[in-house]
């Protein structure tokens, strides 16, 4: 889970956004997560890579009633 602080120094508003995903991590993978945030939207990428160090893949954001 990630956990975004919101806050505007003009209009005087805050709160949290949160972000909620599972992720089933394999042996000896490497997991990256890029967050990139405009427009008041926030973008989270969490990319695996294998060991041979391919390009990997972009994980899809699965929710976390799937873990059962």
């Amino acid at each position: 889970m990630f956990v975004f602080n919101s806050s505007s120094l003009f209009s005087n508003r805050s709160g949290t956004i949160t972000y909620e995903t599972l992720i089933k991590p394999r042996s000896n993978h490497q997991y990256d997560v890029a967050v990139s945030y405009k427009n008041d939207l926030y973008r989270v990428v969490i990319r695996e890579t294998p060991p041979s160090r391919s390009p990997g893949r972009e994980l899809d954001r699965l929710a976390l009633r799937s873990c059962r």
